[in-house]
Formats: structure tokens, C-alpha cells, sequence
């Protein structure tokens, strides 16, 4: 509907939208205004605009329009209706002897914000990040840390990685595994060769116990108020000595083994068997490990794949496999039954430097997004005589739509000798195999998807393509900047009114670019185009809980 809309279509529809929420005619004052900032993201009279730069040397993260740098100790905030470009909100306040690992934002709902309690209780924005062996909470408004944990994980393990297990919810810090593991098990298969040359007994054999017993930690947290869960061990003489990793994700405990198998645990039944009860946090806290399992847990689901990367998702649940041995064919099981889906062997004909990847929609609308090198195939699974069936739904290809750009351009009709062409040559011709499909995303409070594109094709630009989540039409396409010594590694994502896209240089260096919706203002009768007016609707404006994009980037040095 968006994609068909002319332009004084679109600005009577803004108008009506904006006066039914003034005159509470709407039931969701959340959803009009997302509704209305969809119709300006989409329009043509509204374009994207770069409005902050900057490079450096070092990684730096984003989330939505956050960008944080110097290790999570300075954090630029891009929302505001003044400001255009994101807007310094603190600046290495708290000098960390130690490195910062990785973080996770935090931002509850503006109804709630407005409320705080203690330190370790407070409902504001915070940040929560780990070192090799300690949880540190910030401030988001002051920059300060005002909690520092201890996890008691042993000498061997270090903290490695935190995440998500219900967003705004519960995050789990996961350590690395087993140091040396490798070596162990090297040195390991030597003697045993060489105890059959001697043909000694098996007694003789080393014994399984050299190599550490406890594979890794895990440990869970609750936010707002901050709590303590558990913290587990993940011992091999209980999963099994050729553990490779595990993670806690939506109640179930996730470990994987050497072998590619992925085993399914019951985690919440595992807390209310040892009647875990959470603690409060406090500043200067030490963590032990209060749970420990004796005995293997009774497995839910098993199975094999490739790279141990599996995937559940849809109603009723199905799960994404990809088969042993086969990089780029991905198989969609149903859960309950195991059985292949109808037709649901997803596989292309083409290869590419970069794998194909399989999701699921994130839209809990049984879709599954086949990610291809130039194009993206969207299916859709449902009931069908008792057997669930994969049908396709539509296709949206790289190629064409850089095609269809260049084929709307103008060029002129005479050289600067004056000669008239007759026939023209782009050099998309021999460079569309080139054109790739880098990342798709799903928009979920505009309702969008958004796809990224990149290639060594006719300039330095990268694209962004606007499309509508149930049809597939073409609402927008965006050129972003790329600078011409880029390292074939970009990342673009779309926030409501903001699109962050950092890119890898040559030289090692980073690049973050932000741009912002403006109105596309014609020029003046002085020959000057007219300045965009503020900022229509800020994200001050669009207040909620949403699922944010998370990406890497680098800076240093400012570069206005």
C-alpha cells in the first residue's frame, strides 16, 4: 500500500493519523506513531542523510542508534529532537585497569525509567559488561560504574562472552572452555598409539582425568532488580569428555560436542529441583557456584549438524539443520515428530566467498529467510493433512534491483566530442555476479524488512532496500557512502529514523557513519536549499520495548 501511495496521499494519511491520536480516536498511541514514522521512512519526499563520521584504529560496538567506544567507556547517544547527530552522552569517566570483554544495553520502558531505587535495583538505562573475571553495571546517564562482581570461576577459565536469554529479561556470562583442550587431547591419542605398539594393558593407557574436568561456567543473571540465578559447572564426567560448549537460551540448557551434536536440556526444571532462590547483587560481591550436577540430565531433543549451528522456531516448533558435511544445504525438521518438512531441503545452485545462512523470520509468522549470495528466499511452513509443507512466498534479488536503478538513470546522448552513442554499456554487465546480498534484518516496530547490499560493482556505494514484510514490494531504496579503501566487510542496520553503517578499511581502520531522516527540501528562490526543520518525530517520542540490532565498530578520531 506504502509502495503505490503518491505523495499528497501519503501527507493527507500522516495528517489524518496524527489528528486521530490528537483526538484519542486510536486505541495504541505506540503504534499510530510507529505507523506514521513508517509513512515518512518510506515516502519520497523524506531522505537519509549522513550527519556524524568517524575512524579510528580500535572496535567499538553499536546498538539501535548507540554507538559505544574505548572499551564501553564512552557512549554516543543518536535519539534527541535538537540534535542531529548523536550526541556525547559520557566520556571515560572510570579509567578500567583491565580491558572490557563485551556488554549489553539495557533500556526499560520510559513508564518505568521514570522510577528508581537502589543502586543495584535502579529501573534506568544501564550497561552491563564483563572483564576475564568480574561483572561490572554502568550508569547509562552518568557513565559510572557502581557495581563490580566477582565470579569465582577458577584460575583455568576466564569470562568470555555475556547475552540475552529473554531480551529486558535475564542475560547468562559464559567463560571459555577448557584451556589446552586441544593439546590434551593430541597428546593424548599419541600414547594411546603408542601403548598398542607395546602392546601393554588398557589399564596403562593415561587416563581420561588429564584433561580438566570442568569443560566451562555459566552463569545467570535477572535485570531490574539486578539478581544472582546460578552459576553451573559444565563437567565432562557428566555431558561427556568431547564438550565443546553450552549456553542457556529460553529455559533450555544448550550443549555442544566435538562430534557436531547438540543436546537439549530442561534448565528451569534443573532450578526448581535445587529450589534456587536469586540473591540481590551489591557492589564488591564475590560469586561462587552454587549448582553442580552429579549425574547427566534427562535430554529433551538430540541432533546433528553441521558447525553444531541449529535453530528452533515456528508454531507448531521445527528446528534448522544443516546435514554433516554440506556447507551450504540447510534441512527444516518438525520438532514434535522429527520428520523432513514437504519440500523442506533448502539449497542454491550458486556459490559464493561467504556461506548461505538459513533463519527464521523473527516475526513469529512461520517464515523461514533463505539467504542466498545475491538473493533472499522467503517460505512460509503450515499444516497440511497432517504433514507440514515449506511453500514459497517471494524473492527479493540483489541483481535485479541495481539493474533497475541503473536502467531509470539518464545518461546523455553525446560525448564531449560531440559523437551521438547509440548503443550503451554499464559495467554492471560484467560485474553483476559480484553483487551480494550482505544481511537481512526485520524492522519489527516499523514493520519493514531491511536488506543490505554490497559488491565490486560501478562506484563506491552501498545500498539499503526497504521492503514491505508481507508482499515483498519495493518501498525504498537508500544509497549509502562508501569510501573507495573499504575492506569488503560492512555492517548497515536501520532504527526507526536512524540507519548506522560501519565499515572495515584497508588499513585496519574502522568507520562509523550515521544517518538521520531529513525532508528532501527543494532549493530556495536564492538558489539555497532551504534547511530541513527539526526533528518530526524523535525517539523520545516513541517510547516501548523493542528488539535492538546489535553490531561491531571502531573509533578513535573525529572526523566531522
Amino acid at each position: 500500500m506504502l509502495g503505490n501511495m503518491g505523495e499528497q496521499q501519503g501527507k493527507h494519511h500522516v495528517v489524518s493519523m496524527v489528528r486521530s491520536r490528537e483526538y484519542g480516536h486510536t486505541g495504541n498511541q505506540l503504534r499510530t506513531c510507529h505507523r506514521i514514522l513508517r509513512t515518512l521512512v518510506c515516502g519520497d519526499n523524506y531522505i537519509f542523510r549522513k550527519v556524524w563520521q568517524k575512524d579510528s584504529r580500535h572496535m567499538i560496538c553499536f546498538e539501535g542508534d548507540k554507538v559505544f567506544m574505548d572499551n564501553y567507556q564512552t557512549a554516543y547517544d543518536g535519539c534527541g529532537v535538537r540534535f542531529r547527530a548523536p550526541v556525547n552522552r559520557f566520556s571515560g569517566q572510570d579509567k578500567l585497569p583491565v580491558r572490557m570483554l563485551d556488554c549489553l544495553f539495557s533500556s526499560p520502558p520510559s513508564t518505568e525509567a521514570q522510577h528508581t531505587d537502589s543502586k543495584t535495583g535502579s529501573l534506568g538505562a544501564k550497561l552491563y559488561g564483563i572483564t576475564q573475571d568480574s561483572l561490572l553495571i554502568t550508569d547509562y546517564k552518568s557513565g559510572q560504574i557502581i557495581v563490580v562482581a566477582e565470579l569465582l570461576i577458577g584460575s583455568t577459565l576466564k569470562l568470555k562472552d555475556i547475552s540475552w536469554v529473554e531480551m529486558e529479561e535475564s542475560f547468562v556470562v559464559s567463560s571459555t572452555v577448557s584451556k589446552a583442550q586441544q593439546q590434551q587431547q593430541q597428546q593424548r591419542q599419541r600414547q594411546r598409539q603408542r601403548q598398542r605398539q607395546r602392546q601393554r594393558q588398557r589399564d596403562s593407557s593415561p587416563p581420561e582425568s588429564r584433561l580438566p574436568n570442568v569443560a566451562m561456567v555459566l552463569a545467570l543473571f535477572t535485570v531490574q532488580p539486578l539478581r544472582f540465578v546460578c552459576m553451573l559447572q559444565i563437567q565432562r564426567d557428566v555431558f561427556g569428555q568431547d564438550v565443546s560448549g553450552a549456553q542457556i537460551r529460553d529455559g533450555l540448557l544448550v550443549v555442544t560436542h566435538h562430534n557436531e551434536t547438540v543436546c537439549f536440556y530442561n534448565f528451569n526444571r534443573l532450578l526448581e529441583e535445587r529450589k534456587i532462590k536469586p540473591q540481590l547483587i551489591e557492589d564488591g560481591s564475590r560469586l561462587k557456584i552454587n549448582m553442580k550436577l552429579t549425574e547427566r540430565p534427562d535430554c529433551l531433543f538430540q541432533t546433528q549438524s553441521e558447525g553444531s549451528n541449529v535453530q528452533i522456531g515456528g508454531n507448531p516448533w521445527h528446528y534448522l539443520i544443516s546435514p554433516r558435511y554440506s556447507l551450504d544445504v540447510f534441512q527444516l525438521h518438525s520438532l514434535k515428530t522429527g520428520q523432513l518438512v514437504e519440500n523442506g531441503v533448502l539449497q542454491t545452485s550458486t556459490s559464493g566467498i561467504e556461506r548461505d545462512r538459513a533463519i527464521f523470520h523473527t516475526d513469529d509468522t512461520n517464515r523461514v529467510i533463505h539467504i542466498c549470495r545475491n538473493e533472499a528466499r522467503f517460505l512460509s511452513f503450515h499444516e497440511k493433512d497432517g504433514k507440514s509443507v515449506l511453500t514459497h512466498d517471494f524473492t527479493i534479488t540483489g541483481r535485479d534491483q541495481i539493474h533497475h536503478q541503473w536502467s531509470t538513470q539518464i545518461l546523455p546522448d553525446l560525448t564531449s566530442s560531440g559523437r551521438r552513442v547509440k548503443r550503451r554499456f554499464h559495467d554492471f554487465v560484467m560485474y553483476k555476479d559480484y553483487v551480494f546480498i550482505q544481511d537481512v534484518c526485520y524492522e519489527d516496530e516499523l514493520d519493514l524488512m531491511t536488506v543490505s547490499f554490497l559488491g565490486d560493482t560501478f562506484d563506491a556505494t552501498a545500498r539499503m532496500g526497504l521492503y514491505h514484510n508481507t508482499t515483498g514490494e519495493q518501498l525504498k531504496f537508500i544509497t549509502l557512502d562508501m569510501p573507495p579503501d573499504y575492506f569488503k566487510e560492512s555492517r548497515m542496520a536501520l532504527d526507526r529514523d536512524t540507519i548506522v553503517h560501519v565499515i572495515k578499511l584497508k588499513n585496519n581502520h574502522f568507520r562509523v557513519q550515521v544517518y538521520r531522516l531529513f525532508e528532501n527540501a527543494a532549493p530556495d528562490e536564492f538558489g539555497k536549499t532551504q534547511k530541513p526543520p527539526e526533528g518530526i518525530l524523535s525517539n523520545h517520542n516513541l517510547p516501548g520495548r523493542r528488539r535492538r540490532r546489535r553490531g561491531w565498530v571502531s573509533t578513535d578520531s573525529d572526523s566531522d
